[in-house]
């Protein structure tokens, strides 16, 4: 169950996306997976775990893809609060350096093989629409979307996202 905690006197400003991947996770496909958690105001508001369209030839490479995707949800959580007359600003947190060095360069650098189409959120960054932040890999809720965790690291998670268990049945739930 998720405990509803209500937005303090004033709107929330910043919205938090929180991503990571496992490079080649699917031992078929070889494909990789893309976590990643939203939150406004401190509160999760989305959260996904998919897998990638492409082939990542490195665990960089995978975790700029979940960051591409993290800052396309991001931006469409954004425009939404703009057309709700809310403004947002967007930090974008993952654990891998590789990514962030790829996101914070100009151009492919060694990645020729990368789709030019891949780096809008160099762009992006640039252009100051987001921010790029360091996460710890041991604090970085978007695990519970990638990895399997131990039961304390999972806890560890879910009261960063402001969830806890509850016991009972939910009121929503219609009784037979």
């Amino acid at each position: 169950m998720v405990q509803q905690i209500p937005f303090e006197d004033r709107p929330p400003t910043l919205i938090e996306a929180y991503v990571d991947s496992d490079w080649a996770g699917c031992r078929r496909s070889r494909k990789s997976t893309s976590g990643g958690i939203l939150h406004f105001g401190g509160v999760a508001v989305k959260a996904w775990s998919s897998n990638q369209n492409v082939i990542a030839l490195s665990s960089g490479e995978a975790e700029y893809y979940a960051a591409l995707k993290g800052a396309s949800a991001a931006l469409g959580f954004q425009s939404m609060l703009r057309d709700l007359g809310m403004q947002g600003t967007i930090t974008l947190y993952t654990d891998s350096s590789a990514a962030r060095g790829i996101i914070h360069r100009a151009g492919l650098g060694k990645l020729r093989h990368l789709e030019t189409g891949y780096l809008w959120l160099q762009s992006a960054v640039k252009a100051k629409k987001l921010q790029v932040r360091k996460v710890l890999g041991t604090e970085n809720p978007a695990d519970l979307m990638t990895k399997h965790l131990a039961c304390a690291d999972m806890w560890k998670h879910l009261s960063k996202l402001r969830m806890a268990p509850e016991e009972g049945r939910s009121n929503a739930v219609p009784r037979i």
